[in-house]
C-alpha cells in the first residue's frame, strides 16, 4: 500500500509519512542520523543531491525545499526491503550511506530531554527562539499529530471532530467544512443557522420559525415542492422535526422547526439546514413540532398543526393577510371560529398560555380573541380566555368547572389600531397569578387565589376564536394570526424570543450557502 501523504502546515509540499520524523528538536545533534532540525522537527534531509546556494541553515527561519523534496524521494529506511538496496542511477546513495557509518550513535532520551529543557526554558513560548520559526500548532496541541492533517479515515463523531482545529480527514477543510461533518452527503448544499439569545436564558424545546426568501436561499438549488429540506442540530447528527406551513418559490417560505435546546446568552448556537437532493421525499412532522401544546393555529387553514384534531370551523370569516403568513379577518358582528365541542383542551392543566397575533381594526370594543370553556355543556364560562377590551388586555380563568371568573385588565391601553401586536396571556392555576404580555413584554402581572391547583379533569364544552367560547357574544373586528393554546407556563424570556423571532425577524442568522 502506498504510504498516505501528510499535509504540513508550513511546508507548501506533502511528504510520504515514512520520511516525516515525528521527533521536536532544537539542534542538529537532537535529531537521528542523516537528519536536520527544521523548524525544530527532525526532518531527513539529502546533503549532496542540491547546491549549497539552495540549502537554508538549520537556525534560519526558510525551509530548504530542495533538500526536503529530495528527502521525500531518496530516503532509505534499511528495514524495508523496497528500499534495502541503493539505486544505482542515484551516486549520492553510496556518499550517503558511507556518511552514516561514520556518525555517532543516536540518543533518543537525551535529544528529548533537550528539547524538553529548551522549551522550558523559553516558558513555552514556541515564536521566543531567535531565528527560529514558530513550531507547528499540531506540535503542542496534540503530540501524536505533526501538522493540521490526520489521515484518521471517516469522522465518527462529528460533534467531538468538527471543532479540534483539525483537518480530521485530509481533505483540505478544518473543523465543520471537513467532509466528514457534512451530514449526509446526499444533500448537496446548506446553511448554518445562528440564534440571538444573547440576553436571555437557555430555551428549551423551542419552537423556531424560520423565513426564507430570495435573499436567504436559492429555490433553484432546492427541489420545487421544498421536499428535500432537511433541518439538523449543531451536532451535525440529529435531525429536527419540522413543519412547513407555506412554500413559495416565488416569494416567502415558512417552516417551523423544533429545537431541542438553545444556550443561555448565546449568539453562536446554531442549527443547519440542508437541501438539494433531487430525489428526496418530504420529512414533514407537524406533531413533533408541536409537542406540548393542545392547539395550534396558523390560519392559512383551520387545522390544528398539532395534531390533536382540535380543527376549526368557519362562520364567516375570511381569508386575510397575517403577521407571519396567511390569517382570518372578523368583521365585528358575525364573524367567528369554533373550535368543536368536548375537546381536550387545557385539561387537567396547571397553568395555560394563550397567544396571538393581532390586528383590531376597532380597538374600542369588547372582543374575545381566544376562549376555552370549562367542562360540560358548551357555555361561556371560560376556563381560561384572552380579550382586547376597550383598547386594554383582559386575562381570565377558572380552575373548577363550577368556580367564579378570576380576571385581570390592564389600563394603560396598549392594544391599537392599524400595526400587528403579539398578546399573550399566562395563568398559573397552581401558583395562583395571571399576566399578560404586549409584544414580548410583560404588561401585568397580579397574584391570585384559585380553589384548585389544575383545571378539572373535564374535556371543553366548546371553545372558540374571535369570539366567546359559544360563538354568540364579543366578536373579534380585525385580523387574527398564529393562535396557539399551551397547557404550559410560558416564561418572559420564552414569550420575548417568540416575538423577536415572529414579529420583528431578529432572531436567526442565516448564513452563506456551503456546498459539498
Amino acid at each position: 500500500m502506498a504510504a498516505a501523504a501528510l499535509c504540513c502546515s508550513a511546508c507548501p509540499i506533502a511528504l510520504p509519512a515514512e520520511s516525516q520524523t515525528r521527533f521536536a528538536c532544537t539542534a542538529a545533534e537532537d535529531c537521528p542520523p542523516g537528519q536536520h532540525c527544521l523548524q525544530r522537527l527532525c526532518v531527513a534531509v539529502d546533503t549532496d543531491a542540491a547546491a549549497p546556494a539552495d540549502r537554508v541553515a538549520n537556525d534560519q527561519t526558510g525551509l530548504d525545499r530542495a533538500a526536503i523534496a529530495d528527502s521525500a524521494a531518496d530516503t532509505v529506511r534499511p528495514d524495508h526491503p523496497a528500499d534495502a538496496a541503493p539505486r544505482p542511477d542515484h551516486p549520492a546513495a553510496d556518499v550517503r550511506d558511507a556518511a552514516a557509518a561514520d556518525q555517532p550513535t543516536f540518543d533518543r532520551a537525551a535529544a528529548d530531554s533537550r528539547a524538553h529543557d529548551a522549551m522550558v526554558d523559553t516558558g513555552g513560548n514556541r515564536d521566543s527562539a531567535a531565528g527560529d520559526a514558530a513550531l507547528p500548532d499540531t506540535a503542542v496541541r496534540d503530540t501524536t499529530r505533526t501538522d493540521a492533517c490526520v489521515a484518521s479515515g471517516s469522522e465518527t463523531t462529528p460533534s467531538g471532530n468538527c471543532a479540534d482545529g483539525f483537518d480530521n480527514d485530509c481533505d483540505g477543510n478544518v473543523d465543520e467544512h471537513d467532509d466528514g461533518c457534512w451530514w449526509d452527503a446526499r444533500w448537496s448544499h446548506r446553511r448554518k443557522l445562528t440564534f440571538d439569545n444573547s440576553s436571555r436564558p437557555a430555551l428549551d424545546t423551542f419552537t423556531v420559525l424560520l423565513v426564507l426568501h430570495a435573499g436567504r436561499i436559492d429555490y433553484g438549488e432546492l427541489r420545487s415542492d421544498g421536499a428535500d429540506l432537511r433541518i439538523v442540530d449543531a451536532d451535525n447528527s440529529t435531525l429536527l422535526p419540522l413543519e412547513t406551513e407555506a412554500w413559495n418559490t416565488s416569494g416567502t417560505s415558512l417552516v417551523w422547526v423544533r429545537v431541542p435546546r438553545i444556550d443561555a446568552a448565546s449568539t453562536v448556537d446554531f442549527i443547519w439546514m440542508y437541501y438539494g437532493r433531487s430525489d428526496a421525499t418530504a420529512a414533514q412532522q407537524p406533531a413533533q413540532v408541536w409537542s406540548g401544546y393542545d392547539a395550534v393555529y396558523h390560519l392559512t387553514d383551520l387545522q390544528d398543526a398539532t395534531g390533536h384534531g382540535n380543527n376549526g370551523t368557519d362562520h364567516g370569516t375570511s381569508a386575510g393577510t397575517g403577521q407571519i403568513g396567511g390569517g382570518r379577518s372578523f368583521d365585528g358582528a358575525n364573524a367567528w371560529i369554533g373550535l368543536g365541542s368536548d375537546r381536550s383542551l387545557l385539561r387537567s392543566a396547571g397553568a395555560a398560555t394563550l397567544s396571538a397575533w393581532i390586528d383590531t381594526s376597532d380597538y374600542n370594543l369588547n372582543q374575545d380573541i381566544i376562549s376555552v370553556a370549562v367542562g360540560g355543556a358548551c357555555s361561556n364560562n371560560s376556563r381560561a380566555t384572552l380579550i382586547s377590551e376597550y383598547g386594554n388586555i383582559r386575562v381570565g380563568a377558572r380552575a373548577g368547572d363550577l368556580d367564579g371568573l378570576i380576571a385581570m385588565n390592564t389600563a394603560d391601553q396598549p392594544v391599537q389600531t392599524g400595526r400587528w401586536q403579539y398578546l399573550v396571556g399566562v395563568i398559573d392555576y397552581g401558583g395562583g397569578n395571571l399576566s399578560s404580555y404586549i409584544d414580548g413584554r410583560l404588561d401585568l402581572s397580579n397574584p391570585f387565589t384559585f380553589n384548585q391547583l389544575a383545571t378539572s379533569s373535564t374535556n371543553a364544552g366548546c371553545a372558540a376564536i374571535g369570539s366567546e367560547d359559544s360563538g354568540d357574544l364579543a366578536r373579534f373586528a380585525g385580523t387574527i394570526d398564529e393562535v396557539r393554546i399551551s397547557p404550559v407556563l410560558r416564561s418572559a424570556a420564552w414569550i420575548d424570543a417568540e416575538f423577536k423571532n415572529q414579529g420583528a425577524d431578529a432572531f436567526v442568522t442565516y448564513g452563506s450557502a456551503q456546498t459539498h
